[in-house]
């Protein structure tokens, strides 16, 4: 039986290192997650957001858009340390 695959569709699936990524840019947005929940010093959640997105792992966007649907609470309090941790940035010589 001929397959049904051409070389496109299978160039269409995700290789399994783009899965692994996405994978760990999961567990990433869903510690900061898990984290914000407990309602931790603005500060230091700001600064792990930070170095989130500096490392690559994360966008603001995806982050305030998982946490809105996975935690509403913890959607606010991350709100609430991007918005500080921009502030201090601003105010920073």
């Amino acid at each position: 039986m001929p397959s049904r695959h051409t070389a496109a569709s299978l160039q269409a699936l995700p290789s399994r290192r783009s899965l692994e990524v996405a994978a760990h840019d999961f567990h990433a947005l869903r510690s900061l997650i898990d984290v914000a929940a407990s309602n931790p010093d603005d500060e230091q959640l700001g600064r792990a957001i930070a170095e989130a997105q500096q490392s690559g792992l994360l966008t603001l966007r995806a982050l305030r858009a998982r946490a809105e649907t996975v935690d509403v609470r913890a959607a606010l309090y991350i709100e609430r340390a991007i918005s500080a941790s921009a502030s201090t940035t601003v105010a920073s010589p």
